[in-house]
């Protein structure tokens, strides 16, 4: 009879208890439906006909849209918490400042969400819903005429995943949502060599300069409305 009830024990429970355990403890809600999302559908290596590397002739621009363009979603060890917005904006030759291959979250006021240009990284696509969106980030809306942005861009890839989720990340939503709001935003650093000479760090005193830094958070993987921080008038 011992052996019967021993019998029934592994061929039922146990392999519920293995199951259960498999699963990472206290891991986002949110990340596990990206990585379902992206598991469960065709690579997005390609996408809407565009490649990773886009439609770059140069090698060292096909690097950076291979950059841009990734859709993986940071795990916890990916983030240097050490990171603030303010670092990121700090003054200074700033090139060899930060890693691309790691994550960072930042909170800061959004001064302006527009669409993104028409780039090799989206094959020069056109329409709206296949380039980036920009979305330009302060330490302060009360600071400086002269405090430029951080740049943090939602891609294409990216948006379609939370799509999935039946999130809206269009332009027009996030630009409705977002402009004039604090906000905590996550995603990989990347630093955009294209825009080094359009960045006060890198090009200081340029009189067309529109940005702080080459470095951008791109992409953006989380972004969500927070309370103003202390501190800031």
């Amino acid at each position: 009879m011992k052996k019967v009830l021993l019998s029934v024990f592994i061929a039922t429970i146990l392999p519920l208890l293995f199951s259960t355990g498999c699963s990472p403890k206290n891991e986002p809600e949110e990340k596990k439906k990206n990585e379902q999302i992206i598991s469960t559908n065709d690579s997005l290596d390609i996408f809407n006909g565009c490649p990773l590397e886009g439609n770059a002739q140069r090698i060292n621009i096909k690097r950076m849209n291979l950059l841009k363009n990734r859709y993986s979603f940071p795990n916890e060890s990916d983030f240097d918490k050490t990171i603030l917005l303010s670092d990121l904006l700090k003054n200074g030759i700033d090139e060899e400042r930060w890693n691309t291959h790691k994550a960072v979250e930042v909170i800061g006021y959004v001064s302006e969400v527009i669409k993104g240009g028409v780039e090799t990284c989206n094959c020069k696509a056109k329409d709206e819903e296949s380039r980036d969106t920009h979305i330009e980030i302060v330490a302060d809306p009360m600071g400086s005429d002269y405090e430029r942005p951080l740049i943090a861009e939602v891609t294409p890839r990216i948006r379609y995943i939370k799509a999935q989720q039946g999130i809206d990340w269009s332009t027009r939503t996030l630009r409705d949502r977002f402009k004039g709001r604090w906000v905590k935003v996550q995603g990989w650093l990347f630093y955009d060599n294209e825009h080094a000479d359009e960045a006060d760090n890198t090009a200081p005193g340029r009189e067309r300069n529109w940005r702080k830094t080459a470095w951008e958070i791109h992409p953006i993987t989380s972004i969500e409305v927070v309370h103003k921080p202390k501190g800031i008038q």
